[in-house]
Parts: structure tokens; C-alpha cells; sequence
């Protein structure tokens, strides 16, 4: 895995872009309670905006989980403290630091999946990949996990950052440019935003599939019309 060392601007869009998703959905989520539109917009967003940014975090941590830069990684521990301070402090209540269902869970993630991605970086990825996706499935069968030290976000999405990791960037950008591949990821995304404009109401019930936050059993079950089917049926 070649490490680059020139700024790509490809990089920098897509990251603006996610980044305004990221603040668009948190917008939407004060609305959606009684908008139609701001749940339409919301549950699209979420089909795929955090395992973008996060899957291109990954790709751009090369040199940082390579070269081990521990003050690098150990910064977005401290990011994370100061946000949930600084939250704490505005809102003037208690506040508990490893417990975290706040924005702040992506700097904490982010920290996690480095330490994580330098002790098995040497495994091929075959292997790590296939691993990570097992555990992420598998972590959503426990209780105990959630939004303590934000455990299940960090299950749920590492594959995805693990996978940016993994993937040339070279490689990639080839492949971004490739007129058949934006076809299929324009009709893609399409196709979501309609199925999300068709089934607002089933897609927006059954959203916190889409958090990557939630156990199977606080899920507990998905809801179709009136009828409630457990997750795995659904499946």
C-alpha cells in the first residue's frame, strides 16, 4: 500500500461535500419530526455519508497509522474531550465523557480505528476485511454495547474505514474516472433517493438501521405498515 504524498483536490471535494452532509442531516434532524421533505433529504443522506467520510478517512491515514505519529492519533482524543466539554459547558449539565451519543463519537471513533488499523495493518487484507464485517455484525448481538465510549459506531463503520485503508489510492482515482462506474453510481444514487421519496414513511421508521448506533435488541424490530417483523425476517 503506496502512501502518497501530494494533496489530491478530488480528496478535498468529496470531503466538503460529506462534510456538508454531515451538518445538513443534523439540521434535518431537528426537522424531520414534522416535515415530509427534511425526512426524505435526512434518510438519503444517511444511506451513505458517514461510510463515505469515513471510508476516505481511512484512505488519507496511511502515513499516520504507517509512521505510527501517536501525538496525531492521540489529538483527536483530545478533540473529543474538548467537544464534549465545551457541550457540557453550554448546555451547563452533568456530563458523563465515555458516554457519548453526540457528534463528538467521530473523533473518538477516528482515534479508535487508528490504534486498531496499526496492530493488524501487516495482515493481509483478505483476511482483516472479512473480519472487521464479521465483528460488526456480530457486535450488534450485544447488549452491552452502544453508545458507551461509542462501541457500537465504532463495530458498525471500521470495516469501512479498514477498507479506505487498504484501497490504493492511485487506484481508486482510475476507477473514479471510469464513465461506466459514474453512470452506475449516478443511477445508484437515484434510485436510493426514490426508493427513500416511494417509502419515506417505511425508511424513515426503521432509520436507526442507518446510525450504525443501535444493537439488534434495541432495534428490536423493524416496522412494515402496522405490522412489526423481527430485524433478521425482514432480512
Amino acid at each position: 500500500m503506496s502512501v502518497s504524498s501530494t494533496r489530491t483536490a478530488k480528496w478535498d471535494n468529496i470531503k466538503f461535500l460529506m462534510i456538508l452532509f454531515v451538518v445538513t442531516g443534523h439540521i434535518l434532524n431537528e426537522l424531520k419530526g414534522f416535515s415530509t421533505t427534511a425526512r426524505i433529504i435526512y434518510c438519503f443522506i444517511y444511506l451513505f455519508h458517514m461510510p463515505v467520510f469515513i471510508f476516505l478517512s481511512g484512505l488519507l491515514s496511511k502515513r499516520i497509522i504507517r509512521e505510527k505519529m501517536y501525538p496525531r492519533i492521540l489529538s483527536y482524543g483530545v478533540i473529543y474531550v474538548l467537544m464534549r466539554f465545551s457541550q457540557a459547558l453550554v448546555e451547563q449539565r452533568p456530563w458523563n465523557l465515555f458516554y457519548d451519543n453526540t457528534p463528538a463519537w467521530y473523533a473518538l471513533a477516528i482515534m479508535a480505528f487508528m490504534f486498531m488499523t496499526i496492530l493488524i495493518q501487516d495482515v493481509e487484507p483478505g483476511y482483516m476485511i472479512p473480519a472487521a464485517i464479521l465483528f460488526a455484525c456480530i457486535a450488534g448481538y450485544s447488549g452491552k454495547m452502544g453508545d458507551h465510549y461509542a462501541s457500537m459506531r465504532i463495530a458498525t463503520f471500521y470495516p469501512f474505514f479498514l477498507m479506505g485503508f487498504c484501497v490504493q489510492p492511485k487506484e481508486l482515482l482510475i476507477t473514479l474516472e471510469n464513465k461506466l462506474y459514474k453512470v452506475i453510481s449516478a443511477l445508484l444514487l437515484v434510485l436510493a433517493l426514490m426508493f427513500c421519496i416511494w417509502k419515506t414513511d417505511f425508511v424513515y421508521r426503521n432509520y436507526r438501521f442507518l446510525k450504525g448506533a443501535f444493537s439488534y435488541e434495541s432495534m428490536n424490530k423493524i416496522v412494515i405498515g402496522n405490522i412489526g417483523i423481527p430485524w433478521f425476517i425482514a432480512k
